[in-house]
């Protein structure tokens, strides 16, 4: 973006003896935005100000200048509620009376989380991705997905942004975090009233928006996000795209692009009725969508071209000079993660694995590969979580055997389950049961989970803990969780195959585990009870294997051990964890209806080669 020719502050200026002005970064309707250092934190944010033209443009109109500083202190409002990985947190806030620099002008800034480098536009390309069904889900997992969890957040503070489009996402290296609430209205305020609501980017504003600013709901971001997956999938909005309109990928190639079309004609619906009712149920399109990913057959159009560009017959595509610097973008840290370090499988034809995905949960979720066919590194699952593939390591044996999720569960996708049980669920005094199995413990406070369950449904209480694995969970919760996604518990043997599979030499201390006390009907535990192994050990890990919180696995019959005192069906559960995998020992018995503080789970798929 070029300097504007004016500004309110120079290089330099000294804001309240404790803001100076580096430069201008930003310009738009409302404000202008510098970077600052902040002299007694000693770190840099992002100053904003009421811009010098809207002063002098309503320097004579009492009202509107009340309106302007009224926007203003909204934005402020709605920002300091919010504290999420996704969203920008802001500081302070000011005004200034009679500022010089602002030629007389009374004024007013925001000092926030300064964020360089670029937005999430420098992601997109201009072409868009849906000639590449691979990059298009990985952006979608790494990019929307983590936006979405933003927007969310800030609808449960009763926060509607107004104007989400790509330049109002910034990254802060690969995360998503989004800025300019200055169109963001809470219902617990004021609807605005002036000539000034009519703000806002066409190319994202809904069709209610433009024609009843001051009414236009959480649905109207529904639209916006609509909007800019549709820019990810099918390439820049212009100046000719037509606004207020629902938009469509034109000719689907494949099952996994048909299965996004339907998400953004639902997402971006004329009427606002007729769209996704939340940011929840948009992500559960997303979600089914990306599940659909991997068991994708292309669609072949007359003449038989199969895309717009060629690709190349292993896992990274070969594309365009001007696709090729957003492909390192999106994928290079996955990129890494899953070539360097790694066993090499047998090549072969670059083929989509067939993927069972009956409708009707519990049918497992199988990966078949023809002979000599290669396994891609990640697939989703059905609950939408990434998964990569694990293998026995080296000589002759070498080959894959199953899928594990990439991270445990998050309590994002826990509550979405425990929500999609619907009533078969029974809560009573924080005891969540299916089928009078204990599957999980609420805590007393949002510091043993943020999972809470209020008017019959189940919520989390800090949205910044969504992405954290979900704890407290029994061996039957983890169970019936895989399950009903056609997917499974790892057991011992495959938990310590998948440790060896991805480690590398770390030093970290382990947390104290504390287990959850029992209550409703069931044989009491004790309090005080812990796995055997805890307090400080150095251990094996890599991404979040054997990190922090150990997990839930199924243990083998051959392992059962008469003498354990435990009662039989113990041998169905255990606790795994990466300092066990070092040293080869079996998992740590569990009752199956036990939950702890630290125990969390993750899941595989397997992998069948014809």
């Amino acid at each position: 973006m070029s300097e504007p020719s004016t500004s309110i502050f120079k290089p330099g200026t000294v804001l309240e003896d404790k803001w100076i002005i580096i430069e201008l970064i930003g310009k738009g309707a409302m404000g202008e935005v510098y970077r600052a250092h902040q002299t007694n934190l000693n770190r840099d944010v992002a100053i904003k100000i009421i811009s010098q033209e809207v002063l002098a443009a309503i320097e004579d109109d009492p009202e509107e200048l009340n309106i302007a500083f009224g926007r203003f202190q909204r934005e402020v409002q709605a920002m300091a509620q919010v504290r999420h990985p996704n969203v920008l947190t802001i500081y302070d806030y000011g005004e200034i009376p009679n500022a010089e620099a602002a030629g007389g002008f009374h004024t007013a800034y925001i000092a926030m989380e300064y964020i360089p480098g670029n937005t999430l536009r420098f992601t997109m390309d201009e072409d868009g991705l849906d000639d590449d069904s691979e990059l298009l889900a990985t952006w979608i997992s790494k990019y929307f997905l983590p936006l979405l969890n933003g927007v969310e957040v800030l609808h449960t503070h009763s926060i509607v942004h107004r104007d989400l489009k790509p330049e109002n996402i910034f990254l802060d290296g690969e995360v998503p975090k989004i800025a300019d609430f200055g169109l963001s209205r809470s219902y617990r305020m004021k609807a605005l009233t002036c000539s000034v609501e009519m703000l806002g980017t066409l190319a994202y504003m809904s069709p209610e928006q433009c024609a009843d600013f001051k009414n236009a709901d959480f649905r109207t971001d529904i639209y916006a996000l609509g909007k800019i997956l549709y820019e990810a999938a099918r390439g820049t909005l212009t100046e000719n795209t037509l606004p207020f309109t629902a938009v469509s990928l034109d000719n689907p190639a494949n099952s996994f692009l048909k299965a996004l079309n339907a998400v953004l004609l639902e997402a971006t619906n004329e009427k606002p009725e007729e769209r996704y009712q939340s940011v929840q149920e948009f992500r559960s399109g997303i979600h089914e969508t990306l599940a659909v990913f991997e068991g994708t057959t292309p669609i072949l159009p007359a003449g038989g071209k199969m895309s717009k560009k060629p690709v190349r017959s292993d896992y990274f595509p070969l594309i365009g000079w001007t696709t090729a610097a957003i492909a390192i973008i999106v994928v290079a840290g996955m990129t890494a993660y899953h070539l360097m370090d790694r066993p090499k499988f047998v090549s072969g034809p670059s083929l989509s694995p067939s993927v069972h995905q009956e409708s009707s949960g519990y049918e497992p979720q199988i990966v078949e590969l023809d002979s000599g066919e290669i396994a891609p590194p990640t697939m989703f699952g059905r609950d939408g979580s990434r998964m990569v593939l694990t293998g026995i390591p080296g000589g002759p044996e070498e080959r894959p055997l199953f899928y594990v999720d990439e991270e445990k569960i998050s309590n994002f996708l826990f509550v979405e389950f425990l929500n999609h049980l619907g009533d078969a669920v029974t809560v009573n005094n924080g005891v969540v049961r299916l089928d009078e199995q204990i599957i999980f413990y609420i805590g007393s406070s949002p510091d043993e989970t943020p999972i809470i369950y209020l008017h019959n449904t189940f919520h989390l209480s800090d949205q910044s803990k969504g992405t954290d694995p979900v704890v407290r969970v029994t061996y039957h919760g983890a169970s019936r969780y895989a399950a009903i996604y056609g997917k499974s518990l790892l057991s011992g043997e495959e938990w310590r195959s998948a440790y060896r599979y991805h480690s590398s030499d770390v030093t970290v201390n382990q947390a104290d585990n504390h287990a959850v006390d029992q209550s409703g009907g069931m044989p009491h535990m004790q309090a005080s009870s812990t796995l055997p192994g805890e307090g400080e050990s150095e251990y094996r890990s890599v991404q979040s294997f054997g990190w922090g919180s150990k997990e839930w696995v199924r243990i083998e019959a051959e392992n059962s051990d008469e003498d354990t005192g435990l009662t039989s069906n113990a041998y169905a559960s255990g606790v795994m964890d990466g300092q066990l995998a070092r040293e080869d020992k079996p998992p740590v018995r569990r009752q199956p209806w036990e939950g702890f503080d630290t125990v969390g789970f993750r899941t595989k798929l397997v992998v069948q080669q014809q």
